[in-house]
């Protein structure tokens, strides 16, 4: 392997706008790394794959929803947004396509659609509240496994999916 040696004060100064936004994008872009092989080393039983699967996706969502008020928040700050100008063409219109997502972007839709998301599975639906119930009754006529040795509940990750 080869590596760089990065003296951080030189290429992040701690009173550095874009330093801190670039080192923000990379600890995101790790997690989505992070993410990504997770999402593709999965189990060969079926169970685990389920269980892994929507966990994972589960935390990509909320993620890329975090992601995107990162980068509408980053443009709050000029030093950022000279940079973001300054780079190549190209870059700029990968960013351009972000930006619909974007809370006053064309496809806000999507960012709600996200956060409707991870509220839903990151603070767990409380009993009384109208999820669980039509989840229930949509998966009433299903028929699912149980393994008592498996310290998951696939029912569980069944509805969790169905909300």
């Amino acid at each position: 392997m080869n590596y760089t040696l990065i003296r951080m004060n030189e290429v992040f100064p701690h009173d550095s706008d874009v330093a801190k936004w670039i080192v923000g994008l990379a600890i995101i872009h790790n997690d989505f790394v992070f993410l990504k092989r997770k999402l593709f080393k999965t189990s060969d039983d079926i169970s685990d794959w389920i269980f892994e699967t929507t966990s994972v996706l589960k935390i990509f969502t909320a993620s890329l929803r975090e992601a995107i008020f990162y980068l509408e928040e980053s443009e709050k700050l000029e030093e950022v947004r000279v940079y973001i100008n300054s780079l190549p063409r190209y870059m700029i219109q990968k960013y351009e396509i972000l930006k619909k997502l974007f809370r006053t972007g064309e496809k806000a839709e999507l960012l709600q659609r996200l956060s409707n998301t991870r509220n839903i599975t990151y603070h767990y639906t409380k009993p009384q509240r109208k999820e669980l119930s039509e989840a229930l009754e949509a998966s009433s006529n299903e028929i699912l496994a149980y393994e008592e040795n498996n310290q998951k509940f696939l029912f569980a990750e069944h509805i969790k999916n169905t909300i």
